[in-house]
């Protein structure tokens, strides 16, 4: 059993306390928040098709299921951005990680920022000026 595992009902208190707390600073503001969550890239560089649903039940993408959860209990925004990631990996076959360590490339962070105007333009969460 993982520590994710091993931690699930504290991570997810923690999280839904986290993310009460910033909805409760934030509506009095008229601010939406979005919260966006980062996939399991190794997994998605390793090609694990059948295995999504079993790193979303006990893997490191439990995680991302607890936001998500939070995320909805509180009305706020989110992107879980393991999908897009993996759809994106499957027809480009580029990397998202410089090689020297796991932190995101160029590319990843222009996904990103496209992900994220998209959902902002869907949902129009800019005001028009």
């Amino acid at each position: 059993m993982s520590t994710i595992e091993v931690n699930q009902v504290s991570n997810e208190a923690i999280t839904n306390y986290i993310f009460s707390e910033l909805k409760k600073e934030t509506e009095p503001l008229g601010i939406e928040l979005l919260v966006v969550i980062d996939g399991d890239r190794l997994a998605i560089y390793d090609n694990n098709d059948s295995d999504d649903k079993k790193l979303y039940d006990s893997g490191a993408l439990s995680l991302n299921l607890i936001a998500k959860g939070a995320a909805e209990s509180n009305n706020i925004h989110f992107i879980d951005l393991h999908p897009v990631f993996k759809m994106d990996f499957e027809e480009n076959r580029k990397k998202f990680s410089f090689e020297s360590d796991n932190h995101w490339n160029v590319y990843a962070h222009k996904i990103v920022a496209n992900t994220i105007y998209e959902y902002i333009k869907s949902y129009k969460l800019m005001s028009q000026k």
